[in-house]
């Protein structure tokens, strides 16, 4: 686990876990095979998975608020797809950014940069919402406010940014990211001035 959460919302060029694997069983594997299983395994658990508590409000009140959302994921766009439609969310989003879209995935910026260039927004003017330590990096790189929302497998590991961090969006209403970012962005202010 502690391998594979280097990758988590980035690349394998770090940790590749087919070639780990191959390395711990010593024998090459039926890769072609294992992920026509293992798509049919994301399709099934995709089909149990909810939508978070708090992120359909807080897309809808975005949408209402006429703020523009997107989706900026290290996912393949396959992948993206199929949860939009699982969840009928298509259509709810400005802009769906995925990771082949630019040379360098999350932790780079370069995700978050092109979104910026796409939109016609600033860094300064966006929240993040990411669950992983590639994702909060690469927010932090691009020059973005981020609130941290761990998944289950992420909650286990280290940020090194920081953001704030919170178990679940419930409740939490655009005013209240805006005046998360505005604390951060002051308390960061007084960090630069102060002796």
């Amino acid at each position: 686990m502690e391998q594979f959460a280097l990758v988590i919302g980035t690349h394998f060029i770090e940790f590749n876990p087919r070639t780990e694997l191959e390395r711990r069983l010593g024998r090459s594997l039926d890769w072609e095979a294992i992920e026509r299983r293992r798509e049919q395994y994301q399709r099934d658990l995709v089909a149990r998975q909810p939508v978070l508590p708090g992120v359909l409000e807080l897309i809808q009140e975005g949408r209402r608020a006429g703020v523009k959302v997107a989706i900026v994921s290290s996912s393949p766009r396959y992948w993206i797809d199929h949860w939009l439609a699982h969840h009928q969310m298509e259509g709810l989003f400005d802009l769906v950014m995925n990771v082949d879209e630019v040379p360098i995935p999350k932790p780079a910026p370069d995700l978050y940069l092109a979104a910026l260039a796409r939109l016609g927004l600033k860094a300064t003017d966006v929240v993040a919402v990411e669950d992983s330590p590639n994702g909060s990096k690469a927010a932090a790189r691009a020059g973005l406010f981020c609130v941290i929302v761990p998944s289950e497998i992420t909650s286990l590991l280290k940020f090194e940014v920081d953001f704030p961090r919170l178990d679940t969006l419930a409740g939490v209403t655009l005013q209240q990211l805006d005046r998360m970012k505005t604390a951060y962005q002051s308390q960061k202010m007084c960090s630069v001035v102060a002796p």
